[in-house]
Parts: C-alpha cells; structure tokens; sequence
C-alpha cells in the first residue's frame, strides 16, 4: 500500500516515516510526486482542517492521501495556538520566540495542555475517515530539549517529567497524538482489509 502524506514540513514527513517503518506502507510525500499544493487552512477544527488539506491535494494525486492537521491546546490561553498553532506569531518567527512567549503569557496560570492530531484519508473508501489522537500534559517553565520540533520542548506529557523534545523518535511515537492516530488508523486497515501490514 502506498500513502501520499499530504504535507510539506519535512519534520512531519519524518515522523511518519518513522511511525509506518515497522508496516508494509509506502510513505511518499508531496515534494517526491512533485506536487505544489498550498491550501488555505481555514477550518474551525482540526478535522476540517485535515479535510482541507486532504481534498486540495486530491486535484493532483489519485491514490490514497494522508493529511492531518495538529496542534497545541493551552487550556489558560484559549485564544492563541490550537488551529493556529503553526501560524501563531507568524510562520516565520522563530519557535524560541513563540516558546518564550506562551511561557510569558502562562504566568501564574494554569499549564494544562494537551497536542491534537487529526488525520484524515481519502481514496481508500467512498467518504473520508477520520481518526483522531490526544496526549494531555502540561506546558514547562523553560524549553527542554533538542529532538522533535514545533512546541515539544515546552511539552509535557502526563506521566512523565521530561518534555517531548528530550525523548527519542520511539518514544515520542509510542505516547504522541500523531502517533495514537496513527494507530488507530493501522487497526482499522487490519480489521477492514485482513491485510498482514507488518513487514
């Protein structure tokens, strides 16, 4: 089987490379098929979103498209992040700035937050599935970290004292939101097709 991955941020092509490693899945990406796609994410939600992009894509390629749209919720700063996550602050301002400014913004607050990632298929059935991943945690008092990238450093899963950006790539894809969709999604193929996925 093989998936377009229907990004251009080559972190998270990487990660699910990564994630698909130990699954008969080729995972190609948007720069390999050559396509130019841009679309404007104006969803509400990370489902709409995911859509989005998913459809956009589908006017280039026809084979079985993966998108997905993630993101940070801090619950003390329902106004920043979430859907805009990536787009907080600008795309082209540093994460140390925007890592320094949730920081600023969270003090004296409450930290919980949780990562969402939404990942939507099209091509494999009539409509689009959907699957949907969450870890809970806590945002740090100071960056920690040098793996991973986006908000990972400021990231703190429940259940550990280190942020995602100090945990190896296994790590990370065994408790992150992209990897708990991702697996879901492999469940659902095993049970839909009776297909052996593991290499």
């Amino acid at each position: 089987m093989k998936i377009l991955i229907a990004t251009n941020n080559k972190h998270k092509i990487d990660e699910y490379k990564k994630i698909f490693s130990s699954f008969n899945i080729d995972v190609c990406s948007l720069k390999e098929e050559n396509i130019i796609c841009d679309p404007v994410e104006n969803g509400k939600t990370f489902e709409e979103n995911s859509l989005i992009k998913a459809k956009e894509c589908a006017k280039y390629y026809y084979g079985i498209i993966l998108s997905d749209d993630s993101g940070l919720i801090v619950d003390a700063l329902p106004d920043i992040l979430g859907v805009h996550t990536s787009r907080f602050m600008g795309e082209n301002t540093p994460y140390e700035k925007k890592w320094e400014e949730v920081i600023k913004r969270l003090e004296g607050k409450e930290r919980s937050a949780r990562f969402v990632c939404c990942i939507t298929i099209l091509n494999l059935e009539k409509n689009p599935l959907f699957f949907k991943g969450v870890v809970e945690g806590h945002i740090s008092y100071k960056p920690e970290g040098e793996n991973g990238f986006g908000y990972d450093p400021i990231f703190i899963p429940d259940g550990y004292e280190c942020s995602f950006a100090t945990m190896s790539e296994d790590q990370k894809n065994e408790i992150s939101h992209r990897g708990r969709a991702t697996k879901k999604m492999i469940e659902y193929l095993k049970e839909k097709f009776n297909e052996n996925f593991t290499n």
